[in-house]
């Protein structure tokens, strides 16, 4: 990257502040192997971890546990905590609800689970 940055350096006859906004086109990059290293490992990547079929079982037993989280919340406001209960009064109840989520790690939405209320059918994420 620095080699190849140098060269577009030297290349552009950069040698002010001013020189770099009015280049143009982009001066620090890496080179085209580079380039082309992180292409294959971003395929790898994609092929064989982020769309490995446990990630995916995962993501969507993720998903399931937001929207049952969702609608129950929606359902029932008043589950929510004192804070977020005011919000959905003020306002927006989806959005609220949302906003809430969004604050919740996989693992609290987990262990907590149960104590948000007994008319959820969440599947359980082992």
């Amino acid at each position: 990257m620095l080699q190849t940055t140098g060269e577009n350096l030297r290349a552009g006859r950069i040698g002010s502040v001013a020189d770099v906004r009015g280049a143009g086109q982009l001066l620090a990059a890496p080179s085209p192997e580079v380039k082309a290293l992180k292409a294959g490992l971003e395929t790898f990547l994609h092929q064989h971890v982020y769309r490995h079929y446990l990630v995916m079982r995962m993501a969507r037993k993720g998903q399931r546990l937001l929207r049952e989280l969702f609608d129950e919340f929606c359902r029932h406001p008043e589950e929510l905590p004192t804070r977020y209960q005011e919000r959905a009064r003020q306002g927006d109840l989806e959005q609220t609800v949302c906003d809430y989520l969004a604050g919740m790690t996989d693992r609290y939405a987990r262990r907590n689970i149960s104590g948000y209320s007994s008319h959820l059918r969440i599947c359980r994420m082992n």
